[in-house]
């Protein structure tokens, strides 16, 4: 993925709310995270496809928040993945209510 110049983000996003709100139109579930997979913030769409509330994601490790497969088979965040690519895979969910969802 390409650097991000946090200056320029932070002038075209002045508050959190803005940046929120940006994530969630967006289709897809995103999680932003720190390096070590520390959430710091998730769009409307995560919350959907996991069942966990924003204000409960964050903090959390994505493992914990994700119940995904992948998670447990290589994930590119806990193995030391290369930043500069995408990484797109097939994986299932399992969100709060134990009911499971193909991704990918």
């Amino acid at each position: 993925m390409p650097d991000i110049d946090p200056q320029a983000l932070a002038h075209m996003l002045p508050d959190a709310d803005s940046f929120s709100s940006l994530l969630d139109e967006l289709p897809i579930g995103v999680a932003v995270m720190k390096p070590d997979g520390t959430l710091l913030t998730v769009n409307k769409t995560y919350e959907t496809l996991t069942g966990i509330d924003r204000e409960r994601a964050v903090g959390l490790k994505c493992l914990h928040s994700l119940r995904c497969d992948y998670c447990v088979k290589g994930c590119p965040v806990m193995t030391g993945w290369d930043k500069t690519e995408c990484t797109n895979v097939e994986a299932n969910i399992v969100n709060r209510e134990r009911s499971k969802h193909s991704c990918g």
